[in-house]
């Protein structure tokens, strides 16, 4: 949200565009049935001023909610700057249309690797380098790609270091509460798809990366330190977890978790 936010608020004009060729996923139920997902992107749009800027593609029915596929047409041959941002989008013909197309790498090595092995997170074929092809400029998290001791292989691409925006104005500072439950939270996946391997070694996620911070919560005594995340019950070790009702919890708008 806060890549097309801030564009706006930079003056650009700005349509989002949820379109990842992927069947409807993340709601209650066995129906390919993309309704939920597109109250979600409605109710997130509306809640920080862009609910006429956003359009959502479902593959199942071939629709597109929020603007008519005409207008989100007519958009794009307008268009200056494509920006695929995590290589969520897939490239249409329209889209390809726009003449400056920026792949925004969001989770540097894991989107090398999937470039390098052709495997994505899924184990299935991952079409990366057709990704690649289909962009002019690219970006990445990943501050040292580049450097003699990164690891990250270029991929033949110039690398352009970026960070992930945050429109400042939109997260109140809000003093924690004085009481014994009151602590510093973060929502995360746990993990999200199988590991990576590359090169004789292999690449994880949250499960595997967080167990060096075991024992943060014991180091700093007086902060407490929780985390809500909904692939595991228990942590083994000082973090409190929370476990957030499927469907239930993450319902809330973004203004209520700010």
């Amino acid at each position: 949200m806060q890549w097309p936010l801030g564009f706006a608020e930079l003056g650009h004009d700005v349509i989002y565009i949820e379109d990842t060729r992927l069947w409807p996923i993340y709601q209650e139920g066995a129906a390919a049935d993309c309704t939920p997902n597109v109250a979600r992107v409605k109710s997130v749009m509306e809640a920080f001023g862009m609910g006429s800027q956003w359009a959502y593609r479902d593959e199942v029915s071939g629709e597109c909610f929020g603007l008519s596929l005409s207008h989100l047409q007519e958009f794009c041959r307008s268009a200056d700057i494509f920006v695929n941002v995590s290589c969520s989008t897939f490239l249409r013909d329209e889209y390809m249309a726009i003449p400056v197309r920026a792949l925004v790498d969001s989770d540097p090595m894991f989107t090398q690797i999937q470039y390098c092995t052709e495997v994505s997170l899924t184990s299935t074929q991952a079409g990366m380098r057709e990704m690649f092809a289909g962009h002019t400029h690219f970006f990445t998290f990943g501050e040292n790609i580049g450097h003699p001791d990164c690891r990250v292989p270029d991929c033949g691409v110039t690398w352009h270091r970026t960070r992930q925006p945050v429109c400042l104005a939109h997260w109140n500072a809000i003093p924690i509460r004085d009481t014994p439950e009151s602590c510093f939270t973060t929502l995360m996946n746990w993990t999200a798809a199988p590991p990576l391997e590359f090169q004789g070694d292999t690449w994880g996620q949250k499960n595997v990366s967080l167990m060096q911070y075991l024992d943060l919560p014991e180091s700093i005594g007086g902060i407490k330190l929780a985390i809500a995340v909904g692939q595991t019950s228990s942590l083994p070790f000082a973090w409190k977890a929370h476990q957030p009702p499927f469907g239930r919890t993450f319902d809330q708008t973004p203004v209520s978790w700010a």
